[in-house]
């Protein structure tokens, strides 16, 4: 699991109200392609390190610490004062100081194609809803070159600001078959999917090119 994604986590389960803690744990943590023998071992190291550190601000003070970070700077210095000035106590300074960094870095832009270093295959930026995908089986109509596809992979990354599935989430999945359809007198692919994987990258700041096609190899 990457710095940025968890920092999303944390970010997430502050936000959430007190009683909902470990079933929204749950679900977001189901949301990074873990193994399952890994997610409970993050799930305590989760809480740990949330219990250590940004549990003790209250709204507010979280707020306003983020707004002094979000121009993707830290001072170290500063934020401690500031969380003197909070009455935070010295053995949790450390940890929200590291959440601190670790949402700079969720928040620096990166090329959509960086989401994710380990895929292979055809990637397709859509703002398709997730769920309407999952639902239908398959995503299209594109206009790639089958013979690119190395190997029958895709990834589809998310274009929407709103919704389930935001920018920063993308779906990975094997690709069963490629149907040509023809449309406007060119020939699109429509890409059936099995064994799809929805990812939470935990960035947000995605940078999209004009070519919603890219084959990665």
């Amino acid at each position: 699991m990457t710095i940025e994604q968890y920092t999303s986590i944390m970010y997430s389960l502050f936000k959430t109200n007190a009683k909902d803690t470990d079933s929204t744990l749950d679900t977001l943590i189901s949301q990074f392609g873990l193994l399952d023998s890994e997610k409970e071992f993050t799930k305590q190291k989760v809480l740990k390190d949330y219990n250590l550190g940004i549990y003790h601000l209250n709204p507010r003070q979280f707020d306003n610490l983020i707004n002094m970070v979000k121009d993707r700077t830290l001072n170290e210095n500063e934020i401690l004062n500031k969380l003197n000035f909070y009455e935070i106590d010295t053995k949790y300074q450390n940890h929200i100081v590291t959440f601190l960094k670790g949402y700079i870095q969720s928040k620096k832009q990166i090329e959509v194609s960086e989401m994710d270093s380990n895929f292979k295959g055809v990637q397709v930026a859509t703002n398709d809803d997730f769920n309407e995908i999952l639902r239908c089986g398959y995503t299209g109509d594109w206009v790639i070159d089958p013979r690119n596809v190395k190997p029958l992979r895709i990834q589809i990354a998310s274009m929407n600001e709103t919704g389930s599935y935001t920018r920063g989430y993308y779906m990975n999945a094997d690709i069963d078959r490629m149907e040509a359809i023809e449309y406007e007198e060119k020939i699109r692919y429509r890409i059936f999917l099995k064994n799809p994987i929805i990812v939470n990258s935990g960035n947000r700041n995605i940078k999209f090119s004009t070519n919603p096609v890219r084959y990665i190899k």
